[in-house]
């Protein structure tokens, strides 16, 4: 499932790459290693500072050293995937100077957009619950208050969160008048 590529150090040309990146970024592997496009024609400009450093890290990586990077490149159709890179130098000068380096790299891209949904969600649900001018909290089944948002918590008479929540053992009887509507 990934795409494999032997990258000159030098010129960051590709010398080699499978047929997987046809299936990742859209490119025929005959096309991209006939063409003397640098690799960094591909990536985003963002990631760019961080692809550069790994590349300066391999001139002094020792053998079977592994980097590791999550970077996006360009799609033939013009949109943005992530890979998860793992490379190592694989041919070395007679001097010892690194060459060549191989390298894996995965589509993590639904595995980012999932991450940042619930990253979001996560945020929306804590804007919520901070914000709403009625009290919540989440507890435990046993009735262990785990949260409390600020109206709940100024609705009670305590000055923080960190205040309200050791105060409070058993929500039942402490917090409702009937502790059977719990």
């Amino acid at each position: 499932p990934s795409i494999l590529y032997i990258c000159d150090l030098a010129t960051h040309h590709i010398s080699y790459v499978n047929p997987r990146v046809k299936t990742v970024l859209g490119y025929d592997a005959e096309k991209v290693m006939q063409g003397k496009t640098s690799i960094f024609d591909f990536i985003h400009p963002d990631d760019i500072a961080q692809v550069t450093d790994r590349f300066q890290r391999y001139m002094g990586a020792q053998d079977g050293e592994v980097f590791v990077l999550e970077y996006r490149m360009c799609h033939r159709d013009g949109g943005w995937r992530w890979l998860r890179d793992q490379g190592t130098v694989f041919t070395r000068a007679a001097d010892g100077a690194p060459l060549q380096v191989l390298g894996a790299a995965q589509n993590i891209t639904e595995q980012k957009q999932t991450a940042e949904a619930l990253r979001a969600a996560e945020e929306e649900y804590r804007a919520i619950f901070e914000h709403v001018p009625i009290g919540i909290y989440r507890s435990s089944l046993d009735g262990h208050q785990l949260r409390a948002n600020p109206a709940l918590v100024e609705l009670n008479g305590y000055s923080s969160e960190e205040e309200m929540l050791p105060a409070v053992n058993d929500l039942a009887t402490e917090l409702y008048v009937d502790p059977h509507r719990r």
